[in-house]
């Protein structure tokens, strides 16, 4: 029985329990998912009872059900008796019935298997028939045509060809095309090897009749006679024969005259070689291609390219072998204008042929590839890449040689990056096929000034100078004293002076120049790669975008490492002020127990200082961006002002410990000396103040956010806080 979960054969259930009872009878029931299912709304133990209490429902329907239908229980096996010889009286007809069948299907076997020999046997012989037919067909053939040659009048008066009428040649090449089908279908035969000589005989004269007929049609420009030969080369099936017939015949030739070292050296060159090829096909392939193009209620001669197979292969074969200088890198300069008129001659070449498909016939074919492999634009390259790297790296011994002034830039280095650069792209140097070389040699040049960048700010860049030192005099040998004065007093030889070559770490101007010029030169390329790389790439917008990101990528590598040799810069004019900043020092030396008036003005160190600052921005500003010079000033100037600051603040801090240590020892008597109710120890703080202000103006003045350090806040409150205090609410 078939339960499904609409059937009522369960007994009902309580509506408290936590489970359906339907469930059970699902034919896709399982018991982890009701397992799941029931711990969502009821925990295990629950589950667990409200079980127990249906198994019990369920048991009693059962013994329910089993007292319902006793009866039925107890007569079933009565109702069993006597089926088993029910089942033996039929078991005898069955296998009786059975035995005819077999027998009957083995005699089915026996006919199917005479009926198959037979039709084997039938189609044997049917074969046998054709290959009868085609051997007379053959036969047949062979005499048909030797009839119409007259073969045996041939061999009996030795001559070894005939002239025929065009209609004849077409007769024959229908029963030749006949022939070679027939010739095919009986090939390995004994009959076939023995015609075989009068088929080649047949097979010579019409040949020979069809070339005359090619030839003469060609010289009498008679388009009715070169149809008709043309449309038996299609019949027979020889549309190749034709065309290497007309390459023979005319296109050798002309290209044997015209293709050669001699003609180009008497013409100046290749273009007007080119010139001749072009002219060929309007000379002599107009009427093949008007015989063989469709015209008006004819159907067209397919299957002939003579364009592609007759003048191609002839052209490129004559080059390789008459004239290979062509083909020749060893000259750069000449190998691009032969490569430049190469590539207008097969451009030239592929608009002659008259259709697409004959133009795709011209690409794939080999002798197209032989041509456009025998240029060496690897090779090319090659010597293009050593001029133009060579060029750049000779530049990179001697990187910090200076410009002419009529060059834009002040290094001869950058200079010749960027004119290397332009190198790559002008004309006489770049080829389209080359042209993802020549873009990564644009970036590799950008990648060695990167290189070379990072090896100054590594620090191992260093510049050689030649020395020239007095020598020390060295005392004469004592033969040389008795022979230059005979009375053997001292004396001693002069040397020559000493040149000695040492080296140096690039100085702050070389490191300006080398900035100011990396800046110019990616501002020059970025111009190159919108009026001249584009467009001679001929790139669309997304190739630009590529190339505009690829070129950003070194320009960022550019800008990153002349950010830290804004940095080298900045930490020189450091070094340099800093030196200056430290005569803060000598501020309590110049007012302790000296008895000089109260301090009105900024030290001298603070205006030698900003003089340094301001000649810093006069000599560059004109060189380097404005933003640039900003941020060599901001980096200099906070590192100035952080170490003005710790020096000041040390220096005041000595000063106090020097006030409170004299007040202990003299209690009672004024520790300084008083000029104006101010001490000595508060000459020195105003003076400090002083300076501090006048800097802070003065650095404010040039340009420089200087509130924004955060080290001169520190340095203005520790110097107020240090005031008198009258002052120091006046400055307030």
């Amino acid at each position: 029985m078939s339960f499904d979960a609409g059937s009522n054969v369960l007994p009902p259930a309580p509506t408290k329990l936590c489970f359906n009872k339907d469930e059970f009878i699902k034919v896709d029931y399982d018991i982890d998912k009701f397992l799941a299912d029931a711990r969502r709304h009821s925990s295990l133990e629950i589950l667990r009872e409200d079980l127990s209490v249906y198994m019990k429902i369920l048991q009693s329907a059962l013994v329910e059900l089993i007292n319902r239908d006793y009866a039925d229980f107890v007569n079933l096996s009565s109702n069993l008796v006597g089926m088993d010889k029910i089942i033996s009286n039929i078991k005898d007809p069955l296998n009786t019935f059975k035995g005819q069948v077999e027998e009957l299907r083995g005699l089915l076997d026996d006919s199917m298997q005479k009926i198959q020999l037979k039709l084997a046997q039938r189609a044997a012989v049917r074969e046998k028939k054709t290959t009868l037919q085609h051997l007379e067909g053959i036969l047949t053939c062979i005499e048909t045509m030797e009839s119409i040659l007259d073969m045996s009048r041939l061999s009996r008066s030795g001559e070894q060809a005939t002239s025929l009428e065009s209609h004849l040649v077409e007769r024959i090449s229908t029963e030749f095309n006949q022939l070679q089908f027939y010739v095919t279908k009986c090939k390995g035969l004994p009959l076939v090897d023995s015609v075989k000589p009068r088929i080649n005989r047949i097979t010579q004269v019409l040949q020979q009749n069809l070339e005359g007929m090619f030839t003469d049609g060609l010289m009498t420009s008679n388009e009715e006679m070169l149809t008709r030969c043309l449309r038996t080369y299609i019949t027979i099936d020889k549309v190749s024969d034709a065309e290497a017939l007309f390459r023979r015949v005319e296109v050798e030739p002309f290209m044997t005259e015209y293709i050669s070292e001699a003609y180009m050296k008497q013409k100046g060159g290749s273009f007007a070689m080119y010139a001749k090829i072009l002219e060929f096909q309007q000379q002599r392939c107009s009427l093949l291609l008007s015989v063989t193009r469709a015209k008006s209620g004819q159907e067209p001669l397919k299957g002939y390219d003579f364009m592609v197979n007759s003048v191609w292969p002839e052209v490129v074969d004559q080059l390789e072998h008459q004239a290979a200088s062509v083909f020749a890198p060893g000259n750069p300069d000449k190998f691009y204008k032969e490569y430049l008129d190469g590539m207008e001659f097969l451009t030239s070449f592929e608009l002659q042929c008259e259709t697409l498909q004959s133009a795709n016939r011209l690409r794939s074919h080999p002798a197209y590839q032989r041509f456009i492999t025998k240029w060496s634009l690897p090779v090319y390259f090659q010597i293009r890449l050593q001029e133009i790297a060579g060029g750049v790296e000779k530049c990179y011994a001697s990187p910090w040689s200076s410009c002419s002034d009529k060059s834009d830039y002040r290094l001869v280095l950058v200079s010749t990056t960027y004119s290397s650069i332009q190198a790559c792209w002008k004309k006489g140097v770049y080829l389209y096929a080359l042209t993802h070389r020549f873009w990564k040699l644009t970036l590799q040049i950008l990648a060695r000034l990167i290189t070379f960048l990072t090896s100054i700010n590594n620090g191992e860049v260093e510049i050689e100078y030649v020395v020239e030192r007095a020598a020390m005099p060295r005392p004469s040998s004592r033969v040389d004293i008795i022979k230059s004065d005979g009375r053997g007093s001292p004396s001693s030889r002069s040397e020559s002076p000493v040149v000695t070559t040492e080296t140096r770490k690039p100085n702050s101007d070389e490191l300006v120049l080398l900035i100011a010029d990396g800046y110019k030169l990616m501002s020059q390329v970025s111009k190159t790669l919108t009026t001249e790389i584009i467009p001679a790439i001929g790139a669309d917008e997304i190739q630009q975008s590529l190339l505009k990101v690829s070129l950003e990528e070194s320009f960022n590598g550019i800008k990153g490492q002349l950010e830290v040799v804004e940095g080298l810069v900045s930490e020189e004019m450091v070094v340099s002020i800093s030196g200056l900043m430290k005569q803060v020092s000598d501020i309590p030396r110049l007012y302790r127990r000296t008895n000089k008036e109260v301090p009105t003005k900024a030290s001298g160190y603070i205006q030698q200082a900003i003089q340094l600052l301001e000649g810093f921005r006069e000599k560059n500003k004109a060189s380097l961006p404005e933003k640039v010079l900003q941020d060599i000033f901001t980096s200099a100037i906070s590192s100035v002002i952080k170490q003005y600051e710790e020096t000041t603040s040390d220096m005041l801090l000595s000063v106090k410990k020097m006030e409170d240590s004299l007040k202990r020892l003299k209690r009672g008597k004024t520790s300084t000396t008083m000029v104006g109710n101010m001490s000595d120890d508060d000459k020195i703080r105003t003076q400090i103040w002083l300076d501090v202000q006048e800097f802070t103006r003065q650095v404010e003045r040039l340009g420089v956010a200087i509130s924004s350090v955060p080290a001169h806040s520190k340095l203005l409150s520790e110097v107020e806080q240090a005031l008198p205090n009258s002052q120091s609410k006046s400055a307030m």
